[in-house]
């Protein structure tokens, strides 16, 4: 009867012994690896999106953050004092410079960089 400790265990069983012996480091490694990579992707991203709020004129961010409590174009433009329709306007202009295609992509992405919060009436 042969063990793993013994003597006649072959040379490659060894080796796969080896490998086996040193996969949760591996494992370990990799996890570590990939936390690093999806931290570095997740900062550039929120990186990318400060530029593209950079590119608002401050109308656009004020109606973005608007736009992220919850406030439909009317009450925007009630609250600004501007017509629904050039609300409109700089929605459409917001979500291009954004690159979203719809008000939820846009408010996640405004409270996502801290420009939802509820505005206090």
């Amino acid at each position: 009867m042969t063990t793993p400790c013994s003597a006649t265990v072959s040379a490659n069983a060894s080796r796969r012994a080896g490998r086996c012996a040193s996969w949760p480091r591996q494992a370990a490694a990799a996890s570590s690896a990939g936390r690093v990579l999806r931290e570095f992707e997740r900062e550039r991203a929120e990186e990318r999106f400060r530029e593209q709020l950079d590119a608002l004129t401050p109308r656009e961010e004020e109606i973005l953050k608007l736009l992220a409590t919850g406030e439909s174009n009317r009450e925007i433009g009630k609250r600004l004092f501007i017509s629904e329709q050039t609300v409109k306007n700089h929605v459409a202009s917001i979500f291009r410079k954004l690159q979203v295609n719809d008000r939820t992509k846009a408010a996640l992405l405004a409270v996502k960089l801290g420009l939802g919060e509820k505005q206090r009436t």
